[in-house]
């Protein structure tokens, strides 16, 4: 069929609406003072969807795969890859390697995985959750902290034993948290909770004290000290020295 330079644009529109299975070719014939378009539809190959001619073939209907722009049956030397029926060498990003009656396939990993080597064992996560161990977690165990910037559980460096940066400590592996970082030794008015690894406050009555809250080296104004007790008043037998 052809038309001449006067067809309507939308008549034009209608027939390079091409429907698939089949490929369109436009040509110009200047050989008149009037430009005609011809317009070709040509069938694509057998088992092809889409394709740019009759060799170049860019989807291809079930059950053929597409290899090389060609639609083949046989796909047993390479990867069947399923979402664009493709023969592959290896499959892409999110998909492991599976072997189904002696066919090789390529299987969609499973969230939260985002990529894997196989259904159990991850190698990086989807948004919201981190990396760990092969696994995806919301959450990082102790000792490690959540690194938002590669979505990977990052082991908190020592002396910290949890931790919720690269920087910032929670408690420690060694020394005293005394709030802003591990120490050999705790300020006054704190003694080094050897237990839980932190510095703990002193009692009230107590300046310093060591051990527990309740053990005074000193004690605050007014408050006499006593074998490790500060007291309002001294016992029997004693007198207050003024400190």
């Amino acid at each position: 069929m052809n038309f001449s330079a006067s067809t309507s644009p939308n008549a034009v529109e209608l027939l390079t609406s091409v429907v698939h299975s089949y490929n369109l070719l436009i040509t110009s014939n200047s050989s008149f003072n009037l430009i005609e378009l011809y317009i070709r539809f040509s069938k694509c190959s057998s088992g092809c969807t889409v394709c740019l001619n009759q060799q170049l073939c860019q989807l291809c209907n079930s059950p053929y795969y597409m290899l090389s722009y060609s639609c083949v049956v046989d796909c047993s030397l390479y990867i069947h890859y399923m979402p664009n029926m493709t023969c592959l060498t290896s499959c892409p990003s999110g998909f492991y390697e599976i072997t189904n009656s002696g066919l090789k396939y390529c299987q969609a990993c499973v969230s939260p995985c985002l990529t894997c080597t196989n259904s159990t064992v991850c190698l990086s996560c989807v948004s919201a959750y981190f990396y760990y161990n092969y696994t995806c977690s919301k959450t990082c165990p102790s000792g490690y902290y959540a690194d938002s910037t590669s979505r990977q559980c990052k082991p908190c460096i020592s002396p910290c034993s949890t931790c919720t940066s690269l920087s910032t400590c929670l408690s420690c592996s060694q020394g005293f948290w005394n709030g802003s970082r591990c120490a050999n030794s705790c300020p006054n008015g704190y003694f080094g909770d050897s237990i839980n690894l932190i510095c703990s406050l002193c009692s009230s009555s107590c300046l310093t004290c060591i051990k527990s809250a309740s053990t005074c080296t000193s004690c605050n104004t007014s408050l006499i000290y006593y074998n490790y007790q500060c007291l309002s008043n001294c016992p029997n037998r004693y007198y207050n020295s003024n400190g």
